[in-house]
């Protein structure tokens, strides 16, 4: 999987020691996200636009922990439609649960703040109702959802195990917080744990990538690409969540450094979506129809950076409520096209 909080594969590792003077390594090693050691001053917003050499560089580093799933790139499309075992939906209802852990983060985090209280309370609540449907239909099936039957694969059910394990013990403290009943440090409980229910969905993702991308069902390519688009959702509402934290002064839950890592791993990937990044295995917009979405997408994002570049240096509460509604929006797009692609995965084209 490509992502900020990417695993460092040991083919990644022994690709990168075994030609330690190759310039492209040395420039990925830099690059990559899990680069703590290259500074980037929070305070300018350079930092979110980078230079178009440097961004390929980067988009590639973002992609690394994925091709290290030992899936080839394979642009191709599959030919002709087959019967499901719901691969694709997997990746994207997977997808969809991790974007639901940080609609529960921001939505806590403004209830902790006082901003519109009610109205972000009701938001928790249907998104745990909801991580709580998907998270059945995952290991039980449910053809509502494109999963004809019950999970057997073993390390995709011990995926699952780990992501319900964290589940557990988050939703209980994000119940207590909608509640009132929450201890004093409940927030701040509540604001690291959905970073490890984060990563488990992370981890669940890959297992289900690398038990279900099988031709003819679903071809390696289209897989990444499904990670890589579903991915984008829980990043923008991870911006919006960061965004809360910055205005309210609620350094757990957002710091100018990682807000800042968001929006350029966010932006990074969007390019890569929108053009097609082949060399790491992204495949272009395989439909006109995907094609019209991601451009719609694109616009809706350049509107919105303004508003997100703002917010770097933290805004009032008010302005983090709207960032919100309008990177909701994008979330919105970004469902309506992640079926798209499910679709595009299983015909021929």
């Amino acid at each position: 999987m490509i992502m900020s909080f990417e695993n460092n594969h040991s083919r990644d590792r022994s690709a990168t020691c075994s030609s330690p003077k190759r310039n492209s390594a040395s420039a990925s090693a830099r690059l990559s996200p899990r680069a703590d050691h290259v500074k980037v001053n929070p305070m300018n917003r350079s930092d979110l636009n980078p230079a178009p050499n440097r961004a390929r560089v980067w988009i590639a580093s973002l992609l690394l922990s994925v091709s290290a799933l030992g899936l080839p790139a394979t642009p191709a499309l599959a030919q002709g439609v087959v019967q499901s075992t719901g691969a694709a939906e997997r990746i994207d209802i997977t997808e969809r649960v991790r974007a639901l852990s940080q609609r529960i983060g921001v939505a806590a985090c403004h209830v902790q703040a006082g901003s519109d209280v009610e109205n972000f309370k009701k938001v928790a609540t249907d998104a745990i109702a909801e991580f709580d449907r998907l998270m059945l239909g995952l290991a039980e099936g449910n053809p509502e959802l494109g999963l004809p039957a019950k999970e057997e694969e073993r390390k995709v059910l011990a995926g699952i195990r780990g992501v319900d394990l964290q589940w557990q013990t988050f939703a209980g403290q994000a119940k207590t917080l909608l509640d009132g009943s929450a201890p004093a440090d409940g927030w701040d409980y509540v604001a690291r744990q959905n970073l490890n229910l984060m990563h488990s969905t992370k981890y669940l993702v890959q297992e289900i990538i690398n038990a279900y991308a099988n031709p003819p069902e679903l071809l390696q390519s289209h897989a990444l690409t499904l990670d890589i688009v579903g991915r984008q959702r829980s990043l923008a509402l991870q911006m919006a969540k960061e965004a809360c934290g910055l205005a309210n002064g609620n350094k757990v839950v957002g710091n100018s450094f990682r807000f800042a890592k968001t929006v350029r791993l966010f932006e990074a990937s969007l390019n890569a979506l929108a053009n097609g990044f082949p060399a790491a295995g992204v495949i272009t917009p395989p439909t006109p129809e995907i094609a019209a979405k991601m451009a719609e997408i694109q616009a809706d994002w350049a509107a919105v950076k303004p508003d997100v570049e703002a917010a770097v240096t933290g805004v009032d509460p008010a302005a983090s409520v709207e960032l919100y509604k309008k990177l909701d929006a994008i979330t919105t797009k970004f469902d309506e096209v992640t079926l798209m692609y499910v679709t595009a995965s299983k015909s021929g084209i």
